[in-house]
């Protein structure tokens, strides 16, 4: 008796796990263009759920054409609608360490709340 109501609470509890959480259709990947894109290393993209802001990890230096850095930091860019272009990404300089440090700010993840 045991062993049958300890596969049920089994199967019942991979069920439940398995239907926890209801995503939607992905969308068509969209390349977000030069004005993000850049020619050091950006990697890690976050999408806010409302698809207007996007957080990502960078070498990119502070200053254009400025040779990469040697550490990641994270940079955000964003955007007015959906339609809209991205506006040029910006250093998040509150949450990142100096520029001209070797520590590394990387791999940015938004709460399931959007924050």
């Amino acid at each position: 008796m045991k062993t049958i109501f300890g596969i049920a609470l089994f199967l019942w509890l991979c069920c439940t796990a398995l239907s926890a959480q209801d995503f939607g259709p992905w969308s068509t990947p969209a390349n977000p263009g030069s004005t993000v894109n850049s020619t050091c290393d950006d990697q890690h993209p976050t999408l806010s759920k409302d698809g207007l802001s996007l957080v990502f990890s960078s070498t990119r230096p502070l200053t254009q054409g400025a040779p990469c850095l040697p550490a990641l930091h994270l940079w955000a860019a964003q955007r007015d609608s959906l339609d809209s272009l991205w506006e040029a990404p910006q250093p998040l300089t509150a949450v990142n360490s100096p520029y001209n440090s070797t520590y590394e700010d990387h791999a940015p993840n938004l709460t399931t709340d959007g924050h």
